[in-house]
């Protein structure tokens, strides 16, 4: 078994099905990075900055983006001379260390906020008609349209709010 299957079951468990939501799963991904950044003494407005400039852009190619996002962060343990390896195994030891309970508070507590529990299907807007709530349409990922091999970013990925 892989070290990322081990993950995703140990989610599944501990969360339920959402936790095999991919808006749900992008969303704890964006949540952990910003922390980092937040960590790095990056400023909110930054994060906002770059937030927007990428929603600006069309949705490049999943399989890409977490490339990026796993080499972006190798790069910066590098950086600042952390091993990406060792440090995630003892997170990881940590993780597994705590009683359900805790994480049944943690995620409580996300959903309370709007920022976890996110919808089961993607949603998408019909072109040229975005922002007009009556163009909204569910489609569930097996019947999404694709952009580059990759469905198309949820409108609820970048508001969380349900």
């Amino acid at each position: 078994m892989t070290f990322q299957k081990k993950i995703l079951d140990w989610a599944v468990a501990t969360f339920g099905s959402i936790a095999r939501n991919r808006d749900e799963r992008a969303a704890r991904v964006l949540e952990e990075a910003i922390e980092l950044a937040q960590c790095e003494g990056v400023p909110i407005a930054v994060v906002q900055r770059i937030a927007e400039r990428v929603y600006s852009r069309p949705p490049g190619d999943l399989a890409i983006e977490i490339a990026d996002v796993a080499i972006s962060l190798c790069a910066l343990a590098e950086n600042v001379g952390i091993s990406v390896h060792e440090v995630q195994c003892a997170r990881w030891d940590g993780i597994i260390s705590k009683p359900p309970d805790y994480w049944a508070n943690k995620h409580r507590a996300k959903v309370a906020a709007g920022t976890a529990d996110l919808p089961q299907d993607h949603l998408i807007q019909a072109p040229g008609l975005e922002g007009v709530p009556a163009a909204m349409k569910i489609i569930t990922s097996s019947t999404a349209p694709t952009y580059n091999g990759s469905p198309p970013m949820s409108p609820m990925r970048g508001k969380l709010n349900g």
